[in-house]
């Protein structure tokens, strides 16, 4: 009976992510540098809104030799943070790091600080998200910095007025860490100040040309550079024995690859009503690799397959009584965002033997002699600029009556209401260009516009197959059947030794190219099948896709289905796309139906019709998928038999469903699969 509530106790979710628990502080790991400007740290203070306009604190500090400065500024937008940072640290006092560590806000992971990162080969990295500790120096620099103005300041709306001297009397003290100041480690000198101009140091000392001049300097600094490395090691060395030991480090266990683990979000009890009752964990993830301060986690269910790298502060282990239902929140993890890098000019296209300039504007295409674009329902109103001539086609749409001076009028500059990206209509205006290929990619965005429109096209009047660059194999594994799967695909390979699985299969990817891979897997119960499934599923190189289906199930006993269900939910990869439409898959076209009871519910024909139809809706890209027909079935298991060695009675004869009858043919789903978004 004890065990039993142990048991329940443990597989209870509400009670894993409300109950205490021990947090996983991570060992500390700290940045070893050898020379200054090697690692350079920023980070943004909210202080406050002061007489002067200013309300944050831009810190920056040299992880090498502590030197830092404090700069105000009024607000955190990525210009007003880059310009900062440029005037007053990288190329105003001539201080370009090679690498710069920030958290990843908005102000710092954004187009203009990738840009100059580029531009003056600065390696830009940023913490995990929520991991303060990963950027320590700076924070404790924070730290210093307003205890020293909060002693000094009299008026707290004057804050700004005593940065400049609460950096000086940072860097003109000496630092623990180093030995030494960090004005002196930076500058090669120490801070001139008014208690040491006294006496013989008043006069300071002489020497006899410049050249002695250098080459002392340059000896004192490597000298003062070999201590500093050695004194901070030490130091370092010290702090890390005692926080571990604080923290109990040794007697912690951390999670290893294939644990499941709950991701905490902590700003998910931020603007809750009810904060004190919120849930702040989500989940289930699984480990696939672990660092020493961190661990990189995938979902364990479902078809996000994002790959997340957390902290162990922020994970937490799941006992092996719980089930993979999963634990939701209404916020996500802080991630980084993808920024494209463009440059936003206004300026005359000048130069048309060079394709590397990109524009807002283009105020002529590249032929000979410019072409004068028509705008149809406008008799008067040609126009030569093709970005002008998008913004008049939207213009006339919103309102036909327009005239033609306000059409032109209001095209000369961008306007928010409109899209810069060309409609199909405008497509057409601006087809009469001959040269039309060469000049979009001239404009932000327009190339792939452009690729798109034609791949649309192009499948419209002339069918998907043109488009057709990819390929797939399907794998029926063990167990599978050829008249449960209603598939007309040349390549389809019949499995039929559990213990010869993989071989089969690399044998078979090495005859011909393949970009997807589909296993098709029976209905089973038995953990040694889904081993054999996973096992297959490591074994392809990431470059392949792999889809898992299961092949069409009929009167089933649903105790073994909720097992089979979740022996696939189970599956996952470490490198590559894996999409499983597994049995728990919610069909909305079929009332919501799970996939499992749309199979047991249908015929094979129609279950893989509902299947086909899932892969065209969710967009999944499964080439050439084509279902089989009275006349290629035959074709279909006498091909797979002669490929696999497999004998048996085959597809069997294909009937109509219903009034509607079967459906057979091919969908483009891989026509232009890199300008749509796939799951």
């Amino acid at each position: 009976m004890r065990a039993r509530v142990e048991n329940h106790v443990k597989s209870c979710q509400k009670c894993l992510y409300t109950n205490d628990y021990t947090k996983m502080v991570a060992p500390l790991t700290p940045y070893k540098t050898e020379y200054p400007l090697q690692i350079v740290a920023c980070d943004l203070i909210d202080v406050g809104l002061s007489t002067q306009g200013n309300r944050y604190i831009l810190s920056i500090i040299d992880l090498f030799t502590k030197y830092g400065i404090g700069v105000p500024i009024p607000d955190k937008k990525g210009e007003t943070v880059l310009k900062a940072f440029i005037e007053r640290w990288a190329i105003g006092e001539g201080r370009v790091p090679e690498v710069l560590l920030t958290d990843q806000g908005r102000e710092f992971c954004n187009e203009h600080f990738q840009k100059f990162a580029e531009l003056v080969q600065m390696k830009h990295i940023t913490t995990k998200g929520y991991d303060s500790r990963a950027n320590g120096c700076v924070e404790r620099f924070n730290k210093t910095l307003m205890h020293t103005i909060k002693k000094q300041n009299a008026v707290a709306a004057e804050w700004d007025d005593q940065v400049p001297f609460a950096v000086y009397a940072y860097n003109s003290v000496v630092h623990k860490t180093t030995g030494d100041s960090p004005m002196f480690l930076m500058y090669g000198r120490d801070a001139k100040g008014g208690l040491e101009k006294i006496g013989d140091d008043a006069c300071g000392v002489s020497y006899v040309d410049m050249d002695e001049y250098k080459n002392l300097l340059v000896q004192e600094l490597n000298k003062a550079y070999a201590f500093v490395k050695e004194h901070a090691r030490q130091e370092q060395q010290e702090y890390k024995v005692l926080f571990d030991a604080k923290h109990r480090i040794s007697q912690k266990s951390y999670p290893q690859p294939g644990a499941r683990v709950l991701v905490e979000i902590p700003s998910e009890k931020m603007g809750a009503r009810y904060p004190k009752l919120t849930n702040k964990w989500k989940g289930p993830y699984r480990v696939i690799s672990c660092t020493e301060n961190s661990a990189t986690i995938v979902p364990v269910a479902g078809s996000n397959q994002e790959t997340l790298k957390i902290p162990f502060d922020n994970l937490r282990n799941i006992p092996q009584q719980m089930d993979n239902t999963p634990v939701t929140t209404k916020k996500g993890r802080a991630r980084l965002r993808n920024t494209v890098v463009a440059e936003i000019t206004e300026k005359l296209v000048t130069d048309h033997d060079h394709d590397i300039c990109i524009f807002s504007e283009l105020y002529w295409c590249r032929c000979q002699r410019p072409c004068l674009f028509a705008i149809p329902g406008q008799k008067d109103l040609r126009l030569q600029s093709p970005t002008q001539v998008v913004r008049a086609v939207q213009l006339l749409q919103k309102n036909k009556e327009m005239t033609r001076a306000d059409v032109m009028m209001l095209a000369q500059k961008r306007l928010p209401m409109l899209s810069e990206i060309p409609t199909p209509e405008a497509w057409h205006i601006l087809s009469q260009c001959p040269t039309l290929s060469l000049w979009v990619k001239d404009i932000i965005s327009w190339k792939e516009a452009f690729e798109l429109q034609y791949a649309m096209t192009l499948e419209k009047w002339l069918g998907p197959e043109l488009l057709q660059t990819m390929s797939s194999m399907v794998f029926c594994f063990p167990g599978v059947e050829l008249k449960s799967v209603a598939l007309a695909l040349k390549h389809v390979k019949l499995l039929k030794d559990e213990d010869t699985v993989v071989e089969r299969i690399r044998k078979n990817l090495e005859t011909r190219e393949v970009n997807v891979a589909v296993f098709v897997i029976p209905f089973s119960t038995s953990e040694q099948s889904k081993d054999s499934w996973q096992e297959a599923i490591h074994a392809l190189p990431k470059e392949i896709d792999i889809i898992v289906v299961f092949s069409h199930i009929s009167q089933f006993d649903h105790a073994k289905g909720e097992i089979f269900t979740q022996l696939v939910k189970e599956l996952y990869r470490l490198d590559g796309k894996l999409t499983v439409l597994g049995p728990d898959f919610t069909v909305k076209f079929n009332l919501n139906r799970t996939l499992l009871n749309v199979s047991d519910r249908s015929n094979c024909l129609k279950y893989w019709e509902d299947l086909m139809r899932i892969v065209k809706e969710e967009k999944i890209i499964w080439p050439h998928l084509k279902l089989a027909t009275l006349e290629s079935a035959e074709t279909n298991q006498s091909a797979a038999t002669e490929a696999t060695g497999a004998s048996g009675s085959g597809f069997g004869p294909i009937r109509a469903h219903n009034s509607r009858g079967s459906r057979s043919g091919s969908y483009g789903l891989g026509s232009y699969s890199k300008f749509r978004h796939n799951r």
